[in-house]
């Protein structure tokens, strides 16, 4: 097994930064702007399920600056995948902050409003 060395990784990790660098700038010392910018009085975080839902977004906040970042070069597709991925899985956390009486399927745009919701009762497990 060949462990690499500390200096061995760091240049690597130097190496992905200049790499990084190039393609975003100094995309990280703009983001706290940003934030400050969405938040302007501040935010408070308490509980497990407000910091899962900052968690993703500072995530699509982070991919959209990117993107920002990229705009005279047409954009950064990547960025923008990223940024649906962590806009879903946003929904969902919200879903579950607001609770049961949330339907997130009220966003399905393949059924119609005047179609009834139902609901499939689960099916239960026969014993062998």
């Amino acid at each position: 097994m060949n462990i690499k060395s500390v200096p061995e990784m760091l240049r690597e990790s130097a190496a992905v930064y200049e790499q990084r660098a190039a393609i975003y700038g100094d995309n990280y010392k703009l983001f706290g702007d940003v934030m400050a910018a969405m938040f302007p009085h501040g935010m408070t975080v308490v509980s497990p399920s407000d910091w899962n839902r900052l968690g993703a977004f500072v995530q699509v906040m982070s991919k959209m600056t990117r993107y920002a970042n990229q705009w005279r070069k047409g954009g950064h597709p990547d960025s923008l995948v990223d940024t649906s991925v962590y806009t879903t899985m946003l929904r969902e956390l919200d879903a579950i902050a607001q609770g049961p009486s949330h339907d997130p399927s009220a966003f399905n745009s393949s059924k119609t409003q005047t179609e009834p919701q139902t609901t499939q009762a689960p099916t239960p497990i026969r014993a062998l």
